[in-house]
């Protein structure tokens, strides 16, 4: 039972990169299935193990994360949801660094990830709705032009109704973002980075829906 707790001792230490500690943990497993008892050699062999593994600690710096902001990191599933995953895949590694500068309190990093999420996301948007030349055009532009294009569309179609939530959705992203002109400002604090994280993720999950 203890051989077994030690094999799980070692996945954590492999994770922290303790080589010396690793070391020491397998020859004591070792000693232990040959002993057979849990005393005399293999006592100092666990005391001799602990020290190591606290001589090897010392040279890192551990943080603790609450339990909201662990799931952030643990991503065991998408983040921003399957369809988004599936339909916008190029805003993956963008969605999960933001996730982990949320997650270590670096909101402003966080907000720059999303930027380049919502760069993707209002430039597909305004593909759809015929905007054209989008990769030279700043977001403001393509969302005026289309929000145009919406209005042009029949009010009655499911649709339009859905391209008008995706257009509400921005405008929580902008007001999150407090610039008119879809400009991060300088720095954001934890409560902001996380307005901007959840607007974002609304506006995405409504476009993967069109998509």
């Amino acid at each position: 039972m203890f051989c077994n707790d030690l094999e799980e001792l070692n996945g954590h230490l492999e994770k922290m990169e303790c080589r010396v500690s690793i070391k020491m943990s397998i020859r004591t497993q070792e000693l232990m299935r040959v002993t057979g008892k849990f005393e005399g050699q293999v006592q100092h062999a666990l005391k001799e193990l602990r020290t190591r593994i606290v001589d090897e600690l010392g040279d890192r710096i551990l943080f603790s994360i609450d339990a909201e902001n662990a799931k952030l990191l643990e991503e065991s599933e998408p983040l921003f949801g399957p369809r988004v995953a599936l339909k916008l895949p190029s805003t993956a590694e963008d969605i999960s660094e933001a996730a982990q500068c949320l997650a270590l309190n670096r909101p402003t990093a966080c907000v720059f990830h999303l930027m380049r999420v919502m760069e993707t996301g209002v430039q597909i948007l305004g593909n759809r709705l015929g905007v054209k030349l989008t990769a030279d055009k700043n977001w403001q532009n393509i969302l005026d032009e289309a929000n145009k294009a919406i209005k042009g569309l029949n009010q009655k179609d499911a649709i339009t109704k859905a391209y008008a939530g995706i257009s509400s959705n921005l405008y929580n992203v902008k007001l999150a973002w407090r610039n008119e002109v879809m400009h991060p400002k300088q720095t954001y604090t934890p409560d902001e980075a996380k307005n901007v994280f959840h607007a974002v993720r609304n506006f995405t999950q409504d476009l993967a829906a069109l998509l």
